[in-house]
């Protein structure tokens, strides 16, 4: 007997049990390379967005870096004259996030 109310399972989320949605981005079990003379790592190509219609190319990427010693001196900066970065800072951060699935079940 339903009361009206509608209760949510709240799951992990994880690649395999998300997969009909989309991807799952992190870097768990992921392959990386090193950059910035070995202090960052480069999860690449974690995910793509498909621009391919006017033949664009997205892709999403992760990058660790090992914190510098300061006082710093810069002896290098990137340039990327065909590319635009996107930063987001996470550290430890929990997201909860729903996607509707083609029945909801009433208690």
């Amino acid at each position: 007997m339903s009361n009206g109310i509608n209760r949510i399972k709240i799951e992990l989320l994880d690649k395999r049990t998300f997969a009909e949605f989309g991807d799952v981005i992190e870097v768990d079990n992921s392959d990386y390379f090193m950059i910035n003379n070995g202090s960052t790592r480069r999860y690449h190509k974690l995910a793509e967005a498909d621009v391919e219609e006017q033949g664009g190319k997205a892709i999403i990427s992760i990058f660790q870096a090992t914190p510098l010693q300061y006082p710093l001196t810069i002896e290098m900066l990137e340039r990327h004259p065909l590319a635009r970065k996107h930063l987001y800072h996470y550290l430890d951060n929990r997201i909860l996030s729903s996607s509707r699935r083609r029945e909801i079940t009433r208690l």
